[in-house]
């Protein structure tokens, strides 16, 4: 397996203009999710491909450690942003 470094940011470092992906099932974004978040879920990630840099949440931040690997081997520039969904809560 290839691994990369995952840089992790806190929820207090994004801005409202940033790229928030949500790798979550659907059934566990749509109650509650980051303002503007994409969902797409980690089964899906592979797929996705863009020129911008890209911010990966989940529920705790096991799934968007994973995605951001995934991303960074596609050549995304992919940011793990700490905690998950279960920090944004707190905003930590």
């Amino acid at each position: 397996m290839f691994f990369f470094k995952s840089n992790s940011v806190s929820w207090r470092d994004i801005k409202d203009a940033d790229i928030v992906i949500d790798v979550r099932e659907p059934y566990e974004f749509q109650p509650f999710h980051h303002k503007g978040a994409k969902n797409i879920p980690i089964g899906q990630i592979s797929k996705y491909k863009t020129d911008k840099k890209v911010f990966v949440t989940c529920q705790s931040g096991m799934r968007s450690r994973m995605a951001v690997r995934i991303l960074k081997k596609n050549g995304v520039d992919a940011v793990n942003i700490k905690g998950g969904m279960l920090k944004y809560y707190t905003r930590g």
